[in-house]
Parts: structure tokens; C-alpha cells; sequence
């Protein structure tokens, strides 16, 4: 780990409320966020546990070595840029989370990967790394990297998608989340235009109904978040580091909000990573 990590997770484990705050700032920049309901002390031992790995996957030493054979390293400089599209879209720069080039680890349908092991150390692999958009599939690996933790989320592909170029990506994205969605959306659309084609339109409309559904529960999502966007406005905080770092239950509930400087208040009053939040995205 390097000298900056290294005090920083010294002052983790301090247990001084003082050293732990400056500590957990430091580490929320580097992408390694508090979880929902996490104590400092189980924080800290996280901590040190995933730095504690990566530098015995560096040394060639880990455990995990085995995993990671035959990979090679992502170009630094590729690893620059997409750490810097992290940092301007979310504020944290993950330049620490190992990335590697490996057709066969990420399989035939996707431009790139990531691998939870142990729950506690993320290992990124992508196709292509000399590609014209490698950088942003790093970035939107390390976005997932940076949500280890979370639980499932509804949002699990819109932050990621949202640091990519394309359009189509950025909006039809999170339809991804889970292969069921797509699956359900497509096979309604191909029954419907069947029986359009058969002359049963009645038949038509009623097999489409499960795509409008699927259609109408992501406009729900997207208006949520676009409403918690705007309390967090109100609340006078940088909005989108901010909703990267929050669970559902928490855009859900202050996007319902009608006092936002008073939900955050209470926010920060109660948890040690909305004190962060204030800290570092108040505008």
C-alpha cells in the first residue's frame, strides 16, 4: 500500500474520532466508501483486509494468483484515464482496483468484467484495453467496484453506464441489471408484433403489456432519482457523488423528502458517511 494509505489506515484504526473522520474522507476519495450501517471498526478492518490483499496480488504472492494467470495488466495510462472519468463524474479515484486484459475471463457478450472474491477484493478484466473506448469500460467497471457491498440496487447500471459515451448506453443501460429484464421486454415485443401481424390485435395489445410494465417501472426509477437529484440540490450538495454513494431506501426516502437540509441533518447526525458527504460535496 503506499505511505498515504498506509497512515491513513493507521489513523482508521485509531479509534480518535478526529483521526477516523480525516481517514474515512481519505478513503472515501480513493472510492472506498462506509457501507449503509457499517461501524467504523468493521469499516477499518475492511479496509486493511482489501489493501492487505492487493498488496499480495502485487508481490505475487496472493492467493489469488491462480485467478489471475495468463492475465496481463491494463496500461497504466488507460487506468489514468478512466480513474479520471470516476473522479469528474463521482468524485473518487479508484486507481488502486486491479484491472487486467483477458478475453476468456470476460467471456463473448461483454466489453469487460468484474469479479467480487471473498466479497472483499474486486478484480477487473477487460477485452480490449488498445480499444477507442477502454478507458470508459474500465471506468464503468470501477464503478461497480466501487459499489462492492451495496446489495442488489435498481440503479446497478445506471451509475456505470451513466460515464459512458454512448447515448444508448446511458439510457437504455440499466434495462441490463438483471437478464430477466431484457428477456421479458424482448419476448412480450416479438409476441406482440406476431399477433399484430395474425390479425388479433386484442391478443396484441395484451401480450405487449408486459414490456409497457417493464418500460414503466424504469421511468418510475429514473423519475426517483431525478427527484432525489433535486432535493439533494435543495440540500445544497454536489448531487451525483452523492447518489452514487447512497442505497435505494435512501434516494427513495429523500426524494419523499420535504425538508432536504433536515434529511440530510438527520442524515449526518445519525452516520458517519453523510458527515463525509458534507464534508467533501457541499456546494
Amino acid at each position: 500500500m503506499t505511505g498515504p494509505q498506509r497512515r491513513n489506515l493507521e489513523k482508521l484504526l485509531s479509534g480518535n474520532a478526529v483521526d477516523v473522520f480525516d481517514a474515512a474522507v481519505y478513503f472515501d476519495s480513493l472510492g472506498i466508501f462506509i457501507l449503509s450501517g457499517e461501524s467504523a471498526a468493521d469499516y477499518a478492518a475492511r479496509v486493511g483486509r482489501l489493501l492487505r490483499e492487493i498488496d499480495s496480488l502485487r508481490a505475487g504472492t496472493s492467493k489469488y494468483m491462480e485467478f489471475c494467470k495468463g492475465s496481463e495488466s491494463v496500461d497504466n495510462s488507460i487506468c489514468e484515464a478512466a480513474v479520471g472519468i470516476t473522479e469528474k463524474a463521482y468524485g473518487f479515484r479508484a486507481d488502486w482496483v486491479p484491472a487486467f486484459k483477458s478475453g476468456w475471463r470476460v467471456g463473448l457478450l461483454s466489453e469487460g468484467i468484474l469479479y467480487e472474491i471473498d466479497g472483499v477484493l474486486p478484480l477487473i478484466f477487460i477485452r480490449n484495453p488498445n480499444g477507442r473506448n477502454a478507458a470508459a469500460v474500465l471506468a464503468h467497471e470501477i464503478c461497480h467496484a466501487a459499489r462492492m457491498g451495496f446489495g442488489e440496487s435498481i440503479y446497478d447500471e445506471w451509475f456505470p453506464r451513466n460515464v459512458e459515451p454512448s447515448l444508448f448506453r446511458r439510457i437504455f443501460g440499466n434495462f441490463f441489471r438483471n437478464w430477466k429484464i431484457p428477456s421479458i421486454f424482448f419476448a412480450s415485443a416479438m409476441a406482440s408484433a406476431c399477433l399484430f401481424a395474425l390479425g388479433l390485435p386484442l391478443l396484441g395489445i395484451a401480450a405487449a403489456v408486459p414490456m409497457a410494465a417493464t418500460v414503466a417501472v424504469e421511468a418510475r426509477n429514473r423519475a426517483v432519482l431525478a427527484e432525489a437529484r433535486k432535493k439533494l440540490v435543495a440540500a445544497g450538495l454536489a448531487p451525483l457523488p452523492i447518489l452514487f454513494r447512497m442505497d435505494d431506501a435512501e434516494i427513495f426516502s429523500i426524494a419523499k423528502s420535504e425538508s432536504p437540509k433536515d434529511w440530510v441533518s438527520r442524515a449526518a447526525e445519525k452516520a458517519l458517511r453523510w458527515k463525509i458527504y458534507k464534508a467533501r460535496f457541499s456546494v
